[in-house]
């Protein structure tokens, strides 16, 4: 079993304090959203199995995964039990970043698309959008290491149209 991660090793604070994270029980006894503390989350829930291929997080539910085609809940200890849209959106605005074009296609389409790394962990593909007026956010689990096009087999037309300066 991992080591817990606790909120007091990034803030000098007792253990027991709110913003604990223990990262081996999946439980959050309070989210206090910054980015070592979402990174911490994000981690926490992929590591927790092989099989965890997507993230789901929406308002008035508990973080959910998808591990083997099945949707698991994440628990997490607030007072609800739930993400509130104020911490949907805080996780959004760390995955964004500075990127103001993701940010202009949220306010403008409802919705945008990216992608996040965790370290070596993980590389994930990211929707962030509004769903009846509220934030939420889905984050698919991709390879870490990008297959060649000889791992991939491909035909040999394949290497010539990577070679094409425009779209096909």
């Amino acid at each position: 079993m991992a080591n817990a991660f606790c909120a007091s090793q990034l803030y000098g604070i007792h253990a027991a304090a709110p913003g604990t994270f223990l990262a081996n029980s999946r439980r959050l006894l309070r989210l206090f959203v910054n980015k070592q503390l979402i990174d911490a989350l994000l981690s926490a829930m992929i590591s927790s199995s092989e099989g965890v291929s997507d993230l789901l997080f929406a308002v008035g539910k508990p973080p959910v995964l998808e591990e083997h085609g099945v949707l698991e809940e994440f628990p997490i200890d607030t007072p609800t039990g739930v993400l509130d849209a104020a911490q949907i959106d805080q996780i959004a605005d760390h995955v964004m970043g500075d990127d103001e074009r993701l940010r202009a296609d949220l306010a403008h389409h409802g919705s945008c698309d990216c992608s996040y790394a965790l370290a070596d962990l993980a590389r994930m593909r990211v929707n962030i959008f509004r769903q009846n007026g509220r934030p939420a956010i889905v984050m698919r689990k991709l390879q870490t290491q990008i297959p060649t096009l000889d791992q991939l087999t491909l035909p040999p037309i394949f290497r010539e149209m990577i070679k094409e300066k425009n779209g096909i």
